[in-house]
């Protein structure tokens, strides 16, 4: 658990994790230089099984769920928000599936979304509705993440320590996106699970106040993270990532590209930052000497994506445009 200013929540999801009816854990807690009363409620715990420790100054929510997992001992790391919380069974589930199936490296669940008094929201809301996903192999996920989002519930997650090990731990240089930048990396090499059952709380705060609330600036940060999630696969996995895409020779073994395979609007459906780390990769592996007709369709192909949005930014100047001239034949400034 990464705290940060979740006095009101905290113990809330202290005491999930108290009532889980698997007993064998630890709680490992790094609070993220919290100034509200996390701190002294933090305190209160005599539990040994509870091990806390606190920032003097605010690092970021991955430099401290980092620090936690680096932390913990066991073999089998769940994540828990500290304004989140768990069902009773939810560790006995998750774990059962693991030991029974050596091949997964992660296991989810479905989610219950609640406000901030703890009420479930409606069952139409978004979050209520885009955790709840049945399952895919890997292959079928990445290309869910690709034309899609992020559609994992992080707080619901338990992964292998070992699958941590293998891929490293969440990147700190991103804020909105490091839970997805995980799961791609997982998936490209391992299988993981959903389990059909909401076993998990994930709480919505007034005011779109939750890290991913719907914000100018979380926007702005994952479309720019999107980018950096498929670039950073695309430069790690090529072969797992390009064999997603439509049109891609089943064949191809890391060598050059020839943009002459793709066809028209190859790249709709996905993300704009997705688009803009694809046609970067292609623009990359292209290479200084290709034939004058892959440049002229790599051109087309750009032109098509759009990656920058400039014909979006165009309608959007059109629309106010026609919208000023509405406004003025319709109520014509007086002249005094």
């Amino acid at each position: 658990m990464a705290s940060f200013n979740h006095a009101p929540f905290i113990e809330t999801a202290i005491a999930s994790v108290l009532s889980q009816t698997y007993a064998n854990w630890e709680l490992v807690i790094t609070d993220d230089g919290s100034t509200d009363d996390t701190p002294a409620r933090l305190g209160h715990y005599r539990d040994p099984r509870i091990q806390c420790e606190l920032f003097s100054v605010n690092r970021g929510a991955c430099t401290t769920l980092n620090h936690s997992i680096r932390r913990a001992r066991g073999e089998y790391i769940a994540i828990l928000n500290s304004d989140d919380a768990w069902a009773p069974d939810k560790l006995r589930e998750q774990l059962q599936f693991l030991l029974q199936e050596p091949g997964k490296a992660a296991v989810f669940t479905h989610v219950e979304a609640i406000d901030e008094r703890g009420h479930p929201l409606r069952e139409d809301h978004f979050c209520s509705t885009v955790f709840s996903q049945g399952n895919r192999s890997r292959e079928e996920w990445l290309k869910r993440f690709l034309f899609g989002n992020n559609c994992l519930c992080h707080p619901s997650a338990m992964v292998r320590a070992a699958a941590y090990r293998r891929t490293g731990l969440y990147d700190e240089r991103m804020t909105q996106l490091p839970d997805l930048d995980m799961w791609v990396r997982i998936c490209c090499e391992a299988d993981i699970w959903v389990l059909p059952a909401r076993l998990t709380k994930f709480r919505v705060l007034d005011r779109e106040r939750n890290a991913s609330g719907n914000r100018v600036e979380t926007r702005v940060r994952d479309e720019w993270e999107t980018m950096l999630v498929w670039w950073k696969a695309l430069q790690s996995h090529p072969l797992e990532i390009a064999k997603l895409l439509p049109s891609f020779p089943p064949d191809w073994s890391d060598k050059a590209i020839d943009p002459l395979w793709f066809s028209d609007n190859v790249l709709a459906g996905m993300r704009r930052g997705a688009r803009t780390a694809i046609l970067l990769w292609l623009f990359e592996r292209m290479g200084p000497d290709a034939d004058s007709l892959h440049y002229r369709r790599y051109g087309e192909l750009v032109a098509e994506a759009d990656p920058l949005g400039v014909e979006t930014g165009t309608r959007g100047r059109r629309t106010t445009q026609s919208l000023r001239r509405w406004l003025r034949q319709r109520w014509p400034t007086r002249r005094r």
